[in-house]
């Protein structure tokens, strides 16, 4: 997205150039034919739309344009979600509606397009009844879970304060030989595919919102538990590779991440996958601590074979996320 200007000089020349194009639209009222010699002052007439239009795109009215369409759009959807026990309303309409839903969440997240709070948490909260019921289809089950998930990151994103970029690394990465606390915080890290190894310390999140968007997360030695997340945090881990970790779901939105070799756990909190691949990783601890649900993903993570899974788990029962309430 162009960056944006805070002053409001563009927009009161925007203005001003749609008034003069408007004065002329309706001064010129007779038609004119093919043959006509083209007026002199048609240039200049296509040099004001074109400022006009470079003015608006730098200028904040864009962004407010954009904001007020993207709500409008997951109001909508919200309205629709609360009737989907209506029998008219077949799965495959549901279906489309989160999947276009899944489309509009993620724009506001690539582009930084802010939504209202209570949009976010109507929508959300409507998506988290749907889930919990029985009757959906599998494909209208992963579609309201993808939701979910991006739903879930995008609340994050907006809770942060600001982006973080990636900590000065070497070539292989920032090195990690000490615990790395993040404690009352809420940051977006960002990074391009850097690596966060792990080498004798971990990665502790307590009280605190966290983004890592195109991180990817190495130890050293295999199993070794490196991401330690409290319930009461809201984390969300994107676009990354999880390489040689025993590691905890529960309490991390996963979005387009990569497991390798990797020991897998849940243990009965909420968490979120997204478009998450398991490569070579040790399953075996899903069935006997996760319950029913280490059960149901231990299946489907055997039944895909290293292909993206999408899966939303909201605990034994429903709880707000941070943000949420």
């Amino acid at each position: 997205m162009s960056a944006i200007i805070t002053d409001h000089r563009w927009e009161i020349y925007g203005v001003v150039v749609l008034i003069a194009v408007l004065i002329y639209v309706l001064c010129r009222r007779k038609n004119v034919t093919e043959t006509q010699p083209q007026k002199w002052y048609s240039p200049l007439l296509l040099v004001g739309i074109g400022v006009l239009v470079f003015g608006i795109t730098k200028s904040q009215a864009a962004v407010r344009l954009q904001s007020l369409v993207i709500e409008a759009r997951m109001t909508g959807f919200g309205e629709k979600l609360a009737y989907y026990q209506n029998p008219e309303l077949r799965q495959a309409q549901l279906n489309a509606y989160l999947k276009k839903l899944n489309s509009t969440v993620n724009t506001s997240y690539r582009y930084r397009i802010p939504i209202g709070a209570e949009t976010l948490r109507n929508t959300t909260q409507r998506l988290q009844t749907a889930l919990i019921q029985p009757k959906l289809s599998e494909d209208t089950r992963q579609a309201a879970s993808a939701a979910y998930g991006n739903l879930i990151a995008l609340n994050a994103s907006q809770e942060t304060q600001h982006d973080v970029p990636f900590p000065t690394a070497g070539p292989s990465g920032y090195v990690i030989n000490s615990n790395l606390d993040y404690t009352d915080k809420k940051l977006t890290i960002m990074g391009n595919h850097s690596s966060f190894v792990l080498s004798g310390g971990d990665i502790s999140i307590e009280k605190s919102t966290m983004v890592f968007d195109g991180i990817d997360f190495q130890a050293l030695r295999r199993y070794y538990q490196g991401i330690l997340v409290t319930p009461d945090s809201s984390v969300v881990i994107r676009n990354g590779v999880v390489e040689n970790l025993d590691q905890t779901l529960d309490g991390i939105t996963w979005i387009n991440v990569e497991f390798r070799n990797s020991m897998i756990r849940v243990k009965g909190h909420p968490f979120n996958l997204v478009n998450v691949t398991f490569n070579d990783c040790d399953l075996r601890w899903l069935v006997p601590f996760g319950g029913e649900v280490g059960i149901d993903l231990k299946n489907r993570i055997e039944k895909v074979n290293s292909q993206p899974i999408t899966f939303a788990y909201l605990g034994s029962a429903v709880q707000p996320r941070p943000g949420q309430n």
